[in-house]
């Protein structure tokens, strides 16, 4: 009874330590992908790479079994960097491209370009694309860099996509975020333009004050002409009132003269030499519009006798 029972816990053990020892390897042999993840699955004791992509989930495979993972989503790569650019001005490029390793190419990332992790990936795509951005920045000059920054991004992600090709990763999209210059060369920028514009405004005033010095002349010119004119004609009506006026003189004193002559000639008013002198000067007096004053002596004065 002693021995069934001892043979009977025995067996319990050694069937308690197989099942034990049976989910430990099924526990051990179970690999994990995340979800945004793809992976090959890799069996290090026959150096096996399964060539089909295992995607999110629990994946059964040996104890020394283990998942060689890359990103099954479009990630994020951030770019920042000091550069020269074509005129030999540093610049600061802030850069952020979308890439992917193609799936159906993983098992030649992992064989032929020997990547057996992702971060290697990473780092070698990091270190491509910071070249691309050198090779493209020497190629632009620093007005360019602020008149065509999306022509500038659109030849940063050409170059990339062909240089990430080689590496079987696919690239979406490339954002420059910034170009940032010197303060030194920002400071001598805004300066220059500061001046240029100032020059644009002095030359704006200059024409304004050849215009209105032009327009003073014209209107100088005008004004002279006018006064000219109005003095030609005032001359001309000064003149013409002169010469009616002297004609009229002539012809009044003709008229007179012919009338005086008229009179001394006529034999019956038998007018001697003072009394045709005193009849023109009466007549001469009662012509003024002022009246005359005349100095005489005082008559003598009357004598009387009383008798």
């Amino acid at each position: 009874m002693v021995r069934k029972c001892i043979k009977d816990t025995i067996v319990f053990v050694v069937v308690l330590v197989i099942v034990i020892i049976t989910i430990v390897i099924i526990a051990l042999s179970l690999v994990k992908v995340e979800s945004q993840e793809v992976g090959l699955q890799y069996d290090k004791t026959p150096c096996y790479l399964h060539p089909e992509p295992k995607t999110m989930g629990l994946h059964v495979g040996t104890p020394v079994t283990s998942m060689i993972t890359f990103s099954s989503v479009y990630k994020d790569m951030m770019f920042d960097i000091s550069c020269f650019n074509e005129d030999f001005v540093k610049n600061r490029i802030s850069v952020t491209t979308q890439y992917r390793v193609r799936q159906q190419n993983l098992t030649h990332v992992v064989l032929k370009l020997g990547f057996k992790d992702n971060s290697v990936l990473i780092k070698v795509l990091q270190y491509t694309g910071q070249s691309v951005i050198y090779q493209i920045c020497s190629q632009y000059n620093t007005t360019q860099f602020k008149s065509d920054r999306n022509g500038f991004g659109q030849d940063i992600k050409v170059e990339m996509q062909s240089r990430f090709n080689r590496f079987y990763t696919d690239v979406i999209g490339v954002q420059v975020n910034n170009i940032g210059r010197p303060e030194q060369y920002e400071e001598a920028v805004n300066n220059k333009e500061n001046a240029r514009q100032n020059i644009q405004v002095k030359e704006t005033e200059r024409m304004l004050k050849i215009i209105q010095a032009n327009t003073s002349l014209q209107t100088a010119i005008i004004q002279a002409r006018i006064t000219l004119d109005r003095a030609h004609v005032d001359s001309e009506i000064t003149r013409m009132r002169a010469q009616v006026e002297a004609e009229a003189i002539v012809f009044q004193y003709k008229t007179e003269g012919e009338l005086y002559k008229l009179i001394s000639s006529t034999a019956w008013l038998n007018l001697t030499d003072d009394y045709f002198i005193n009849y023109v000067a009466i007549r001469s007096m009662s012509s003024l519009k002022n009246p005359v004053y005349v100095a005489l002596t005082g008559p003598a004065k009357t004598s009387y006798v009383i008798p």
